[in-house]
């Protein structure tokens, strides 16, 4: 088990490494220039140089992404370009917001995925079956972006019972102004959950141990519970 745990560990520093350098390059080649963003689009062509030099964009890409890693190594995240602020504090003031946000996602795919994969399963080919797999094929398919733009449209712009942004103080607001995102979230990773729990329970359906527990009076619920349930979340706990 360590070993395995050990393994998983090193091989997520060449992926991380190779992540982070994708991301630097495609931030490096993205247009816009940061001197001018902190100076500001009217400043003197001197100035924007100093400002350059002082950044250490005149370094080679290769160099700047060395410190880069040697800094966040140290956890110096430097200071962000637009509101002369450390990034480092930034993202622990809004981690606990995000933790909550991904808790609050997480269970929405799982209420979501695991009902309907166990009825498409045990609904095999009929129409209940056709709709949840088509819904779930719409919930992988469609952006993110996009669908959290429809439902702000619907549920904060056009009935109002939601916030559209922010997060609430106190607990009813701050239920209320997760639901959207978690929504916004939850759904595709629902849709794939759905899916992942249908394949694995059309499996273990088909053994002989749940033929013996139906045969022996088993009611019908503990058997998809206790028998088929507990067995068909192991394939999908090790992919995740």
């Amino acid at each position: 088990m360590w070993k395995y745990v050990l393994k998983r560990l090193l091989l997520m520093i060449p992926i991380l490494i190779g992540v982070t350098f994708i991301v630097f390059l495609i931030m490096s080649l993205t247009p816009g220039d940061p001197a001018a963003v902190i100076l500001g689009d009217q400043a003197y062509a001197e100035s924007l140089a100093a400002m350059r030099e002082e950044l250490g964009l005149n370094r080679p890409l290769i160099v700047r992404y060395g410190s880069f890693l040697w800094d966040l190594l140290h956890g110096d995240l430097s200071t962000s370009y637009r509101n002369k602020i450390p990034v480092w504090p930034q993202i622990i003031d809004k981690f606990p917001n995000t933790v909550i946000l991904a808790i609050a996602g997480i269970i929405i795919a799982l209420l979501i995925g695991i009902p309907v994969g166990i009825i498409s399963a045990k609904k095999q080919y009929s129409k209940i079956d056709s709709v949840s797999m088509v819904a779930s094929l719409i919930g992988v398919s469609m952006p993110n972006f996009w669908l959290g733009l429809l439902l702000s449209l619907l549920f904060a712009l056009k009935l109002g019972w939601l916030p559209s942004q922010g997060m609430g103080k106190g607990f009813i607001p701050l239920i209320k102004s997760v639901i959207l995102p978690a929504l916004t979230l939850g759904t595709g990773v629902a849709a794939t959950v759905a899916r992942m729990t249908r394949s694995s329970m059309l499996e273990v359906i088909r053994q002989d141990y749940i033929s013996t527990a139906r045969a022996k009076g088993v009611p019908e619920g503990q058997v998809t519970k206790r028998h088929m349930l507990k067995n068909a979340m192991i394939p999908n706990l090790q992919k995740y």
